[in-house]
């Protein structure tokens, strides 16, 4: 899992039900973050950048995954639909 990178581009996990596709992406992280392995990074982009928000279920686990050294990044829409943003290092690629 060390050399892997997971696409986040949605804040949930099914379509149709916003709460139990939460809960399932939320049930996800949970189970990634006990792993003993952990993925290279996290890259968040579109809705799924909802999930790095404090109100989000996810974020507690994403913030988990970083304290492991997975390098939680997010498209920055705002300034430039191309930029990526690395919120552990306070960088702009």
């Amino acid at each position: 899992m060390k050399n892997k990178v997971l696409l986040v581009s949605s804040s949930t996990r099914v379509r149709g039900n916003d709460e139990l596709g939460e809960t399932i992406l939320e049930t996800f992280f949970t189970l990634l973050k006990q792993r003993e392995q952990v993925p290279y990074a996290s890259f968040c982009m579109n809705s799924g950048m909802l999930t790095m928000a404090e109100s989000s279920l996810a974020s507690v686990h994403l913030q988990g995954l970083e304290q492991r050294g997975t390098h939680v990044i997010a498209c920055r829409p705002l300034r430039c639909n191309r930029t990526v943003y690395n919120r552990q290092h306070e960088q702009s690629y």
